[in-house]
């Protein structure tokens, strides 16, 4: 993660999730499903810290009909 510390969280998790837009994490963030050392973070713009533990709840795909 040395090459991603202090980047802004969101940005952080657009380059590790695949094929997820910095918007699409936005919304990921303000809508409470990431968690940064197991505390809810609603803000986008946190710095990621060496040593984060950052987890993201994806919602499911929508469905096709």
């Amino acid at each position: 993660m040395e090459e991603h510390e202090r980047l802004r969280l969101d940005v952080f998790l657009a380059e590790m999730v695949e094929d997820a837009s910095r918007t699409f994490v936005q919304k990921l963030i303000k809508d409470g499903r990431v968690r940064v050392n197991g505390q809810e973070c609603r803000k986008p713009s946190r710095r990621a810290a060496l040593g984060d533990h950052i987890t993201a709840t994806l919602p499911p795909p929508p469905r096709i009909q």
